[in-house]
This record gives structure tokens, C-alpha cells and sequence, in this order.
């Protein structure tokens, strides 16, 4: 039946096989990348639905992590993308790299928990063209317990000014 599914549209298809069903029934984590990826563009292209065409452009410019380290412009040049599609997944992943930072700007205790730290430098940094240096700042509130400050934007090393870097000495 899977391998007929490619070929019927997606609202033909069995209940639970649906992207956006399954992943209200049992959870985004139930749904492959190529569903999660469905999810984002709508429909598909060239007579295929939206999982097929997820498919394709994984198996040609993936693994997800490969696809998604493209800019907007780039992604907007892939088949089955274009403008409007591309500034969606780029919105996304936006939202994602801002949810890991909210953990630190509401005041997270680095000190209790690093691991949120770690999440959030590995998915804002990941992909970057050129090596960057970040400072992170700690605010000591208590004997024990830090909470982090950090810039809003990576400074690439290359770019820095004095004034930038005056924190430093």
C-alpha cells in the first residue's frame, strides 16, 4: 500500500498515513524527514505530492541537515522550492534557533544546565561559511548559579572593531 501512496495524492491516503495526522495523533517525532519536510511545502510538484517531492530533494541536496544549512536564496534555486517555500523553511528554522535562545535570554542558569548553552551555540553557529568567535557572559546572581548573556548577532573575527572587542580587556 506505501509504495501505491506516491502515486494517489495525499488526502487519498490511509488516515494514519498522513503527514499532518500522524503527526497530530502521535507526535512530530513519529514523521520522517521527507513528512516533516511535506509539512513546510504545502504540495508537491510535477504531478507528485508533497512527501515524494520532500523525498527528491533530499535524496538530491540532503540529508536535512545539508538542505537546511542553505540560505534562502540558495534554497529558493532547488526544484520544488522557489521564493516563497524557501523563506518558509528559512522562517522555520528561524523560529527554532530563537526558541533554543529564548532558554538563555529568559535567564537560564548556565551553571544548572549547559546543555542549553551547548544547544543553542550548535544550532546558531552550524553552517556558518567562515569560522566565527563568539563571547558568551556570565552573571554571577548568586553563590552558585550563572546565567548567560550573549550578543545578538555572531561578530565574525575578521569584522571586529575595537569598540567590539573593548569588553575583552
Amino acid at each position: 500500500m506505501i509504495a501505491m501512496m506516491g502515486a494517489m495524492p495525499i488526502h487519498e491516503w490511509p488516515e494514519e498515513e498522513r503527514p499532518r495526522e500522524k503527526l497530530l495523533a502521535r507526535g512530530p517525532t513519529a514523521l520522517s524527514d521527507a513528512e516533516l519536510l511535506a509539512l513546510f511545502l504545502g504540495s508537491g510538484i510535477g504531478g507528485r505530492d508533497a512527501v515524494q517531492t520532500a523525498r527528491d530533494l533530499l535524496l538530491a541536496h540532503g540529508p536535512l541537515r545539508v538542505l537546511l544549512d542553505r540560505s534562502a536564496r540558495e534554497l529558493s534555486k532547488l526544484p520544488g522550492l522557489g521564493p516563497a517555500r524557501s523563506c518558509t523553511l528559512a522562517a522555520g528554522l528561524e523560529l527554532a534557533h530563537r526558541y533554543l535562545a529564548a532558554e538563555l535570554q529568559q535567564g537560564e542558569a548556565v551553571g544548572n544546565n549547559p546543555a542549553a548553552v551547548g544547544r543553542y551555540l550548535q544550532h546558531r553557529l552550524r553552517g556558518q561559511a567562515r569560522e566565527l568567535f563568539v563571547v558568551l557572559f556570565l552573571v554571577k546572581w548568586s553563590n552558585s548559579r550563572y546565567t548567560a548573556g550573549h550578543a545578538t548577532r555572531p561578530i565574525p573575527a575578521s569584522r571586529t572593531t575595537s569598540d567590539e572587542t573593548s569588553f575583552l580587556h
